[in-house]
C-alpha cells in the first residue's frame, strides 16, 4: 500500500494550535510506555524571532486514542532497538538518551512556517505533511543529549536530536515528499520580517530537508526534517541547531541501523 501525501486534503487544525500542543510536552528521563497514544513528529518554526524548535514525540495528549484500532494493542519492548545505540552516534558524544515506546497509535507529522505564507506547490507540499495521518502500529522515539557544535547564530538554544521510527501495517512511501521541498519551496521570503528567508535544501541521499532561516541581520538557524521509509518501518528525525554534516551522518547512522536490523530478522525494506 502507498499514499500520495501531497496531494491529501489539509487538516483544518491551525499552526498555532501544533505548536501549543508540541511545546508544552514534559520530557521524562526514563523510558516511558503507553498504548493508544498519539505517535506525533513535528518541526515547529517561528522566522520573526528566529526560534526553530521541533520535536517527535508520544503521549503529547495525555488521553487514549478514540482510534478502534488502538484498542488492546500491545508494543513490542524490542522494538526499542531500533533506535540508534548511543555508541553508534557517529558524531561528537552522547551525554543521554531518552527513550519512548508506545503501540496502536495516530501517526502524524507536521512542518509549520510562522512569518512566511508558502504559495502554489510549496503550500500543497506542506499542506500533504500536515494533513498526514495512519495508524501506527508501534513506534518509539529517541531524544538525544549531545556535544554537537551548534550552528544557530540567535538564540540560546542547544543543538537538539530528536528521532522516531514507526511501523505501519503494511510498506507505505511516507518520508519521499521531504525530498521534494528543496525543489517545491526553494527560498520563500518572509511577509512579516524584511529580509527574512527560510531556504530549503536536499539533505544528502536521505528523503529529508535541511531548512535555513535567516533574519536579514546576519543571524541564521536551522533545523533537519525528514528520514526515510522502509516498506513498514519508518525513520523519522527533527535536528535543529546542529550542522548539514552532522545532520546528515546522524540521520543516515539512524536509517542504516534500521535497515541492518530489519535485514537480520529477514523483514522486507
Amino acid at each position: 500500500m502507498t499514499t500520495d501525501l501531497h496531494r491529501r486534503r489539509p487538516r483544518t487544525s491551525t499552526p498555532t494550535a501544533a505548536r501549543d500542543t508540541f511545546g508544552t510536552e514534559p520530557r521524562t528521563a526514563s523510558r516511558a510506555m503507553s498504548t493508544g497514544l498519539p505517535l506525533r513528529a513535528a518541526g515547529l518554526l517561528a522566522a520573526s524571532t528566529l526560534v526553530l524548535t521541533g520535536c517527535v514525540s508520544i503521549n503529547v495528549d495525555g488521553k487514549a486514542s478514540e482510534s478502534p484500532a488502538s484498542s488492546g494493542a500491545a508494543a513490542d519492548e524490542g522494538f526499542v532497538a531500533l533506535t540508534l545505540p548511543e555508541q553508534d552516534f557517529p558524531v561528537g558524544t552522547v551525554l543521554s538518551k531518552e527513550e519512548s515506546l508506545v503501540a496502536g497509535a495516530p501517526f502524524t507529522m507536521n512542518l509549520n512556517l510562522t512569518g512566511f505564507t508558502p504559495e502554489g506547490e510549496c503550500a500543497v507540499l506542506l499542506d500533504g505533511i500536515n494533513a498526514f495521518e495512519t495508524q501506527a502500529v508501534q513506534g518509539v522515539t529517541a531524544v538525544y543529549e549531545a556535544d554537537l557544535e551548534a550552528v544557530n547564530t540567535t538564540g540560546s538554544a542547544a543543538p537538539s536530536v530528536q528521532l522516531l521510527v514507526a511501523q505501519t501495517a503494511g510498506p507505505m512511501e511516507i518520508m519521499g515528499i521531504y525530498s521534494e521541498l528543496p525543489a517545491g519551496c526553494g527560498t520563500l521570503e518572509s511577509d512579516e520580517q524584511a529580509g527574512a528567508t527560510a531556504t530549503f535544501e536536499q539533505l544528502g541521499g536521505l528523503d529529508a530537508t535541511y531548512l535555513t532561516i535567516s533574519d536579514g541581520q546576519g543571524g541564521e538557524s536551522a533545523l533537519v526534517a525528514g528520514g526515510r521509509s522502509l516498506g513498514d518501518h519508518h525513520v523519522y528525525g527533527v535536528l535543529s541547531g546542529v550542522s548539514r554534516g552532522d545532520a546528515e551522518a546522524i540521520l543516515q547512522a539512524q536509517a542504516d541501523h534500521v535497515e541492518a536490523l530489519m535485514q537480520d530478522s529477514g523483514d522486507t525494506v
